[in-house]
Formats: structure tokens, C-alpha cells, sequence
């Protein structure tokens, strides 16, 4: 962890930019980096495998994830719908990461998230998590 910057915990507010490639070299699915917020570790199933993956991380801190098309539900758990401008019809995913801002979650954030999150209303076929 680097030191005197703020990283992803439990109940932190997470800023995310993120763009999406044929490959890892080639970020040529998205016309321009997506911008996604999320609050850690509110799922009522525990960690998804990206949380997992982001968890510790200090701002500035950028991963690239390898996601088949199968997996993106698994992957992404009951923050799929936050991805949601993400393309869900080619094979293998790319996905790039850069973590621009962690801060503290107010109340009303956390209680939206946990909300959310037992009763997503998307269309992936969760049942609600």
C-alpha cells in the first residue's frame, strides 16, 4: 500500500475508470474511458471476484483482467450492473482498471448499496443475489 494515499476498503465509496480491449495491448471496444462508482463490499454475498481483486489498492493503482463472456456474472457479482456500458457480446473481455478516488461512503450511500445489492432488478438472471 502506498502510503498517504487513500485505498479501497470495506464500505469505501470507489471511483473507477475503466476501458475495454480485444487485448490487452488494444483498449478498442470503449470510444472513451467509462467512469464507474461503487461502494466496497456491500454485497450480501460477500467479495466478487473484482473486489477481491481491488481490495488494499491505492489510488492511482490500475489492473488488467482478462473476463470470457461466461464469466462476467461470476466476475463482476452484484456489481454487474454498475459495468453496465461494458460490451457483453464479444468472447474475451479486456478490461483495464485505474482506481481514481477512494473516500468514505455517507450512510445513505452504504444503505443504497446494501439495497441494491439483495435486489439488483437487472436483467442478468441473479434472482436478486
Amino acid at each position: 500500500m502506498a502510503i498517504g494515499k487513500p485505498s479501497v476498503g470495506h464500505l469505501k465509496k470507489i471511483s473507477l475508470e475503466i476501458t475495454a480491449g480485444s487485448t490487452s495491448e488494444s483498449m478498442d471496444l470503449v470510444s472513451r474511458p467509462i467512469g464507474v462508482s461503487l461502494i466496497f463490499g456491500a454485497g450480501s454475498h460477500g467479495l466478487s471476484p473484482i473486489e477481491s481483486a481491488l481490495e488494499g489498492k491505492p489510488v492511482g493503482d490500475e489492473q488488467i483482467f482478462v473476463i470470457h463472456r461466461n464469466q462476467m456474472m461470476p466476475f463482476f457479482g452484484h456489481l454487474l450492473s454498475a459495468f453496465s456500458e461494458l460490451p457483453r457480446t464479444v468472447d474475451v473481455l479486456h478490461l483495464k482498471t485505474r482506481i481514481v478516488d477512494v473516500s468514505d461512503a455517507d450512510d445513505r450511500e452504504v444503505v443504497r448499496a446494501l439495497a441494491d445489492s439483495v435486489a439488483c432488478g437487472c436483467d442478468c438472471g441473479c434472482s436478486g443475489h
